[in-house]
């Protein structure tokens, strides 16, 4: 599937009039589950805040359709997985203080990154209701 899905991106850009240093970059699809774990770090001892996942499902004919997140439990295999290789991510990019936002895709192979970022989870809301609690 992927690689029909890279013809067919070669073939729009082969017939394309406007061409010009198009480019092509093929990623790996990571299958599995979709996990947020946030941190907060000092003197680089990190405490892990609040992990989630991803609830996506096929929905108006696209197979990942994200209709929002959902907290999970530290004990879960996932956020059990997830947790300290985040941690480990911290450590290699030498964050020592402050909040920390990682996206991570637990497969059968182990948890891969996504994404790492040294701020506070995004500010859209979400997790406002957990903090009036």
């Amino acid at each position: 599937e992927a690689i029909d899905h890279f013809r067919y991106l070669l073939q729009v850009i082969a017939s394309s009039s406007n061409r010009t240093g198009a480019q092509v970059i093929c990623q790996e699809f990571l299958r599995g589950v979709q996990v947020m774990v946030d941190n907060v770090s000092h003197n680089s001892k990190h405490k892990t805040c609040m992990v989630w996942r991803y609830d996506k499902r096929p929905a108006n004919g696209e197979r990942h359709v994200n209709f929002g997140m959902i907290p999970m439990e530290s004990e879960t295999h996932e956020a059990a997985l997830a947790i300290p290789y985040v941690r480990q991510c911290l450590n290699a990019m030498g964050m020592k203080n402050g909040p920390s936002h990682a996206k991570c895709i637990v497969t059968v192979d182990g948890p891969v990154l996504i994404e790492l970022n040294f701020r506070a989870h995004g500010g859209d809301g979400s997790w406002c209701h957990l903090a009036r609690a």
